[in-house]
């Protein structure tokens, strides 16, 4: 599956210094709420992404005062950037868990999309690569191994 179909074109950025404030009102306005947060608006390049997730836990956890923090304080730089001409198989499902977002670049490597952490299909393309139809078998026989009863010496009481 190609990172072009699955990608959201509504980015919205911004550079380190930008007032958290500012970000914060642009982050309600778009739909996934992820702001990019690009190393200068002459270059585009992202850095990471801010979240309400990653505001709160500087704002809550942290005891911090959102009026003199800005996006640079409250980023969160566990994004993976990619082509948007690459594939989503591309990354490892392993890798899918640790990220925030999917950051989707062009040949300039200037942002043109991202895919939030909840629209990262992980389950479709898991199946597709096993060739499996889906099916989960569980071995309900249950065996006992014999060392279990015959070896007292560690405190194996049955």
């Amino acid at each position: 599956m190609s990172i072009s179909k699955v990608m959201s074109t509504c980015v919205m950025e911004c550079t380190e210094d930008t007032p958290l404030e500012q970000v914060y009102e642009r982050l309600r306005k778009c739909e996934h709420g992820i702001a990019v947060v690009v190393d200068s608006k002459a270059h585009r390049v992202p850095i990471a992404v801010v979240t309400e997730r990653s505001i709160c836990e500087q704002l809550i956890l942290r005891g911090r005062n959102p009026r003199t923090m800005t996006a640079g304080d409250v980023m969160d730089s566990r994004i993976r950037t990619v082509r948007e001409t690459d594939e989503l198989d591309r990354i490892a499902p392993e890798e899918r868990d640790s990220l925030a977002a999917i950051i989707v670049t062009n040949e300039r490597r200037q942002v043109c999309g991202i895919v939030p952490k909840n629209q990262i299909p992980v389950i479709q393309t898991a199946v597709a690569a096993t060739q499996s139809p889906g099916l989960i078998f569980v071995n309900t026989n249950v065996r006992r191994s014999p060392a279990a009863r015959e070896i007292p010496a560690f405190g194996w009481i049955q």
